[in-house]
């Protein structure tokens, strides 16, 4: 892929609610036509500013130039001509209006304003193109739905301002809201494996009605400035280590793997994620052989912050290494009816991302659907977590199709289940060290990433110091920790 940048990158420094709204919605007009010139974010560099991703883009590229603005006309006014006129909503009156509103200007290229804004729309003569103080979203999609992107919705939550409203207009989305979650009749008419991108109320009912809509899931309620990034085209980087596909075990041994689960959320690994302590940021990173979820869709949404995790990946004595979060997006394959395209679509995520193993939460353990997924050439093998239990239900049970492993979660290093000294304590304990005949030599300890226990499980501690502390009482002797 060539690299596609901007010369100016014109930076938004934030303002009210209503005005975050309006900027949001303009810079994915903008985007949309520009190689991601206007960026959203407060003057700072730190995460979760976007602005992070601003400076270790010009590391590479320093050519790029930097234009700093806290006027909104000033925007409005460089980028007149690319507005056909304003969006009217009013969340005081018809809380989805928002969202309708961002929904129309996707289509229709207008200025999403409220009357507490609508004066930026009326001094440079623009005209109302519609009103959505008074609309419904089946109204909208009646109206406008033909011109809505079939592999893209945007299921978001009303009471959000700048998040992914750029993101959703650049790509002429489709964004509503539902409480409880009900995709349908949107997700029915989707092409197979569309993306839904948001959140919603209950985690479970968004994998579970993405699923059965042959939808990937894909976590991003608080994803600001993605039209910029996603428009920052540069090659994506490949893993420094690949763990190898046959390694000679040795006898007396048991050996384990540190899974950091959710990585499949893209607005946690453009936020905090890749620099805070407790996690890609911890200080004992690279101390111990540690294996990250890490969804290629990051790829596409952020290509630098992609990098960054594969370029500062720990290499040598110890390695990080990177699998796929079940493809592009969340899925429960059990319930995906469309399985030969859903694993298409996950071995072009992991060929994307050069991943060769991919992470599956399902409330369901079925082989006919799992099967597949391990025939495909991309995917060298699998670990499965089970919905409930903290992702262990199945104990660590191993099961093989073709020469290839499915491997169960063990342990857990979450609130309420494992403590990083239980887990020590049972790896130590643990008979089962003969890895050439006895599967139970194998263990994978998942990481809960919002754990905030200690590793005792009483007290504070965050996931990499409690994972940290369960490495350090490890006896060598007995317990080898592996990349999968």
């Amino acid at each position: 892929l060539a690299q596609q940048l901007p010369q100016t990158v014109y930076l938004w420094t934030m303002g009210n609610a209503s005005q975050n709204v309006m900027m949001s919605c303009l810079a994915g007009i903008v985007n949309r036509d520009t190689d991601g010139e206007m960026l959203q974010s407060p003057n700072n560099g730190s995460l979760p500013n976007p602005r992070f991703w601003l400076d270790q883009l010009k590391l590479t590229y320093p050519q790029i130039k930097v234009q700093f603005s806290s006027s909104p006309t000033f925007f409005i006014n460089r980028y007149r001509t690319m507005l056909t006129g304003y969006v009217l909503y009013d969340r005081a009156v018809n809380a989805d209006s928002v969202n309708i509103a961002t929904s129309i200007a996707g289509v229709t290229n207008a200025l999403v304003v409220d009357p507490s804004t609508l004066i930026y729309a009326t001094q440079v003569g623009l005209t109302l193109i519609a009103d959505a103080r008074n609309m419904t979203y089946g109204q909208t999609f009646t109206q406008y739905g033909s011109r809505f992107n079939k592999d893209m919705l945007f299921h978001q939550d009303t009471t959000k301002n700048e998040p992914l409203r750029d993101f959703s207009i650049m790509n002429h989305g489709f964004m509503f809201y539902s409480d409880p979650t009900d995709l349908n009749p949107y997700a029915s008419i989707q092409n197979h494996q569309g993306r839904i991108y948001g959140w919603g109320p209950s985690e479970y009912d968004l994998f579970d009605r993405a699923s059965q809509n042959n939808q990937e899931t894909v976590a991003s309620n608080w994803s600001w400035s993605s039209s910029s990034t996603a428009k920052w085209k540069v090659p994506l980087a490949k893993q420094k280590y690949h763990a190898p596909a046959n390694v000679p075990t040795k006898s007396g041994k048991h050996y384990v793997a540190f899974v950091m689960s959710d990585g499949d959320n893209v607005q946690v690994l453009t936020g905090g994620w890749a620099t805070d302590p407790r996690w890609y940021g911890s200080p004992y990173r690279g101390n111990f052989n540690m294996t990250w979820d890490l969804t290629s869709t990051l790829g596409e949404m952020n290509p630098i912050a992609f990098n960054y995790y594969y370029q500062h990946a720990s290499t040598g004595a110890y390695n990080d290494c990177f699998v796929s979060p079940g493809g592009a997006g969340v899925t429960f394959p059990s319930q995906y009816p469309d399985n030969a395209g859903l694993v298409a679509s996950i071995s072009q995520s992991m060929k994307s991302a050069d991943q060769t193993v991919v992470s599956i939460l399902d409330p369901v353990y079925n082989t006919s659907a799992l099967y597949p997924i391990l025939d495909d050439a991309q995917v060298m093998g699998m670990m499965f977590k089970t919905y409930v239990s903290y992702y262990k239900g199945r104990n660590g049970a191993i099961d093989w199709h073709n020469g290839k492993p499915i491997v169960s979660v063990r342990y857990s290093l979450w609130d309420g289940a494992d403590t990083a000294l239980s887990i020590a304590d049972s790896l130590n304990a643990s008979t089962h060290r003969d890895a050439l005949h006895d599967p139970a030599s194998y263990s994978i300890v998942n990481v809960h990433p919002w754990s905030t226990f200690g590793p005792s499980g009483s007290g504070s501690g965050d996931p990499m110091n409690n994972l940290n502390q369960l490495v350090l009482r490890l006896d060598p002797t007995k317990v080898v920790a592996v990349t999968l």
